[in-house]
C-alpha cells in the first residue's frame, strides 16, 4: 500500500515538500545496493528493464488501485441527467422564446458531449509525453471538473450555464479519452479485454435519467447537477491518495533520473529520452477511419435514445417522468447481458485458444462482433416499428435492449482492436476517436427531435447501422492487409 501512496499525487507531493525524505524509492535508501542486472543495463546498450504497471512491478493483488472506471463513472455516468434538469430549468431561467424551448432543453446535454470531443484534442497528446504522464492530466482536469460543477449547479443565467456545461465536458473528457490508454498500461493483452469491458460498463449513463427522473420532480433541476458534484468530489480525494502513475514511459523516465543521481552515469537514460518526439499521429489508415466512423454512429444511436424516450413512453403509454426514467434500466440490463456474453466468450473460447495455439491475428478477435453488428439494426427497427399505442411498451423496450447489448459488445471489439494494433499510439488514437463520437452524439441530440417528427430517426440510424455491418465484415476480412500497409500499426502476418 505504501508503494501505491508513494506513486499517487499525495505521495509525490510529500516527497517534494520533504526533499524525498519520506516515501523513498528502493534506490534512494542508504542500504540500497545496485543489482547486477542494473549494472548490465548500464554497460550493455541492448539490455533493458521495465517497471511498467502491466508487468507486475507496480500492479498486482498486493497493490490495490483506483481504476479509471471510477473516474469515468463520475464524469460520464450522470451526464444524461441534463435532459431532465434542463426541461425543468426552462421554468426558472426563461430567456428564449417558447418555440425554442425544445432546443434549449437539449442544448445543455449536446454542448456537454461536444466538450467531451474537444478536451481530448489537448489532454490526450499531453498524457503521452513522458515528462508529464497520465496522472497530472487526470488530477488537474478532475479538480477543474469538480470546481466548475459548483457554479454549474448554482447558476441562474442560461448562457452561463451552457458555457459551464461545455467546460464540464472538456475537463471531464480525459477519463474517456485516456482511460483506455491507462488500462493498456496496467493490464496484459490477455486481461485487457476484461478491463475494457469493465471500463465501458462503468459509464452507466442509463442511471442518470433514472436518478433525475425522481430527484428533479421532487426537488429541482439543480439536483441532477448536485449528484455529479457529490460523486466526483470523493472520487477526487481517492485519486489524490490512491491513484499512481501508470504511464510506462513516465515511470522509466523518473527511474532513469534517480539512477543517474545514484550512479553519476549520465548515459543511463530511458527510451523516451532517446526518442524525444511529438506525440502526434495523422489518421490515414482505412481501418482506423472505419473504427472512428462506426463508433461515432454507435455513439450517436445511443444518445438519440435519450431524445426518443420522452417522445414515446409519455405520449403513447402515459408514463410520467419518473416512470420514463425507469425504462432506462433496460439499457443497464442490456449492458450486463452484453458484458456477460463478451467476458464469457473471451474466458471460455479466446484465451484457451491463445494458450493452446498462440496469439492470433487481431482480426480474429472480431469474430463475435460479426453477429453482434446485426443487433443495432434489429433493435432500432424493432423500436421504430412497435413504438405505438397498439403495441405493449415492453416491445420497443426490448428493441432498445437488443441494440444496447449489441452496441456494448461492438464497442469492446473496436476499442480493443485499436490498442492491440497501434500500441504506441493508444492515447492519441483514443483522443482522435473522441471528436468523432462526441461530435455525432452532439448532433444526434440536436437533430433527433425534428428527425423523429419528420423522418423517423430510428429508421435512419438503423439504415446507417447496416453500413456498419458491411464495414465490420470488411475489417475482419481485409484488416490484416490494411495494417500491413500502415505506417503506424503493429502488423502480424495472417497465420
Amino acid at each position: 500500500m505504501s508503494d501505491i501512496i508513494r506513486d499517487a499525487p499525495l505521495g509525490q507531493l510529500i516527497r517534494f515538500l520533504t526533499n524525498n525524505k519520506y516515501f523513498q524509492y528502493p534506490e534512494e535508501k542508504q542500504d540500497f545496493k545496485l543489482p547486477d542486472t542494473w549494472l548490465t543495463i548500464m554497460n550493455d546498450p541492448n539490455a533493458s528493464f521495465e517497471e511498467s504497471p502491466s508487468n507486475g512491478a507496480l500492479a498486482g493483488p498486493q497493490h490495490p488501485r483506483i481504476p479509471p472506471q471510477t473516474l469515468t463513472s463520475s464524469a460520464h455516468g450522470l451526464e444524461v441527467d441534463e435532459e431532465h434538469n434542463m426541461e425543468d430549468a426552462n421554468k426558472h431561467i426563461p430567456i428564449l422564446p417558447r418555440k425554442q424551448k425544445t432546443l434549449k432543453a437539449t442544448l445543455g446535454l449536446a454542448i456537454y458531449v461536444l466538450g467531451y470531443g474537444v478536451g481530448p484534442l489537448v489532454f490526450s497528446p499531453l498524457s503521452e509525453i513522458a515528462s508529464i504522464g497520465r496522472n497530472p492530466i487526470y488530477i488537474i482536469t478532475t479538480v477543474l471538473f469538480v470546481v466548475i460543477s459548483i457554479p454549474t449547479a448554482l447558476v441562474d443565467n442560461y448562457p452561463v450555464l451552457i458555457v459551464l456545461r461545455f467546460l464540464q465536458g472538456v475537463f471531464g473528457s480525459p477519463c474517456l479519452a485516456s482511460g483506455g490508454a491507462s488500462l493498456g498500461d496496467m493490464f496484459s493483452p490477455m486481461a485487457l479485454p476484461y478491463a475494457m469491458a469493465a471500463w465501458v460498463f462503468s459509464t452507466y449513463s442509463s442511471l442518470g435519467p433514472l436518478l433525475s427522473g425522481f430527484s428533479v420532480p421532487a426537488r429541482s433541476w439543480r439536483w441532477s447537477l448536485y449528484e455529479s458534484l457529490w460523486i466526483s468530489s470523493p472520487i477526487l480525494i481517492l485519486m489524490f491518495v490512491l491513484f499512481p502513475e501508470t504511464s510506462e514511459a513516465n515511470i522509466l523516465l523518473r527511474r532513469a533520473k534517480r539512477l543517474r543521481i545514484l550512479t553519476g552515469n549520465a548515459c543511463l537514460v530511458s527510451q523516451s529520452e532517446i526518442d524525444q518526439r511529438h506525440m502526434t499521429i495523422t489518421i490515414r489508415d482505412p481501418a482506423v477511419l472505419f473504427v472512428q466512423i462506426y463508433t461515432a454512429i454507435l455513439y450517436g444511436i445511443y444518445y438519440s435514445f435519450f431524445e426518443a424516450f420522452p417522445r414515446v413512453y409519455p405520449v403513447f403509454y402515459g408514463m410520467n417522468l419518473g416512470q420514463t426514467g425507469l425504462v432506462f434500466i433496460c439499457v443497464l440490463i442490456a449492458r450486463i447481458i452484453g458484458a456477460t456474453i463478451y467476458v464469457a466468450y473471451f474466458y471460455y473460447y479466446v484465451n484457451p485458444r491463445i494458450a493452446k495455439y498462440g496469439w492470433p491475428v487481431q482480426e480474429d478477435r472480431l469474430v463475435l462482433g460479426l453477429p453482434a453488428s446485426f443487433g443495432p439494426v434489429i433493435g432500432l427497427f424493432l423500436f421504430a416499428w412497435t413504438a405505438r399505442e397498439s403495441d405493449h411498451w415492453i416491445v420497443p423496450t426490448i428493441g432498445i435492449a437488443i441494440s444496447s447489448a449489441a452496441t456494448f459488445i461492438l464497442m469492446q471489439y473496436l476499442f480493443v482492436y485499436i490498442p492491440l494494433s497501434y500500441p504506441e499510439y493508444i492515447a492519441s488514437l483514443f483522443a482522435a476517436n473522441d471528436p468523432f463520437r462526441s461530435g455525432l452524439a452532439c448532433a444526434s441530440i440536436l437533430f433527433a427531435q425534428p428527425l423523429f417528427d419528420n423522418l423517423g430517426i430510428a429508421k435512419l440510424l438503423g439504415g446507417l447501422s447496416i453500413i456498419g455491418i458491411i464495414g465490420i465484415f470488411l475489417l475482419y476480412v481485409y484488416g490484416a492487409k490494411l495494417r500491413s500497409l500502415s505506417n503506424f500499426a503493429k502488423y502480424e502476418p495472417a497465420k
